[in-house]
């Protein structure tokens, strides 16, 4: 039987493609899902379930860039939207953060040994590096289950809500496009379930299956890739393990 830690080396998702993360509906446990972590045909869909998250501290690592990038502009921008011109800016429309330099277990971690002691029982810790966010999770336990293949598993899409009234200090640009909301390969489809997948024959990644071979491992428009790292006038930042 594996460790917690044994489990992550045997299932490490280096270099991969961050497609959701975020607590269950029913609150307990934190779920990542990630796409192309077996190299071409880069359609395979992994989840990893930390039992027990008492802890999710998330740090952007765009720095000065993230306040140019608040447009609803750029999050309906990117493969999804092959038609438009990527604004300045980074693009959220890509839909994933790459995993690089990806998941560091840390053995003796100051939080796991707090929360440790604070409910009794051993917790574990991880430090989650990519280029867009870093993200430090403690847990009791892991569990991982390979998903299956696009297009037969299928990752929900979120869009920023466009609404008429709006806030006097707050000051983010909606899109002044309400069409470009939703499109017809933007369908929302399922929500991360402890050990099922959504399947469909819509896919998450159709905008992206006569790109596949314009990036390794990641299923992306090498076009949006350009313009995030043009935007940023270098390597998008990724941060540093402290």
């Amino acid at each position: 039987m594996l460790t917690v830690k044994e489990l992550f080396e045997r299932e490490d998702f280096f270099h991969v493609a961050i497609l959701r993360h975020g607590f269950t509906d029913y609150m307990r446990d934190y779920e990542i899902i990630v796409g192309a972590r077996s190299g071409p045909p880069e359609t395979d869909i992994h989840k990893n379930q930390f039992i027990g998250c008492v802890e999710a501290a998330y740090k952007s690592t765009l720095d000065g860039w993230f306040s140019k990038s608040l447009s609803d502009d750029l999050v309906l921008s990117g493969a999804d939207f092959p038609e438009k011109q990527n604004p300045p800016g980074f693009v959220w429309g890509v839909r994933y953060a790459t995993a690089y330099p990806g998941l560091k277990y840390v053995d003796d971690g100051a939080r796991a040994e707090y929360w440790s002691r604070k409910v009794g029982r051993k917790m574990h810790e991880v430090l989650i590096g990519t280029n867009v966010y870093s993200l430090r999770l403690v847990f009791a336990d892991i569990r991982y289950s390979f998903l299956g293949h696009e297009p037969d598993v299928t990752v929900q899409k979120d869009y920023p809500l466009r609404v008429d009234e709006t806030t006097s200090d707050g000051g983010v640009r909606q899109s002044q496009n309400p069409g470009q909301q939703l499109q017809p390969n933007c369908k929302r489809i399922g929500k991360a379930t402890p050990v099922s997948a959504t399947r469909s024959s819509d896919s998450a990644f159709t905008y992206a299956t006569s790109m596949r071979s314009t990036h390794p491992r990641l299923s992306l428009c090498s076009r949006t890739r350009k313009a995030n790292r043009n935007s940023l006038s270098r390597p998008n930042p990724c941060p540093n393990y402290s």
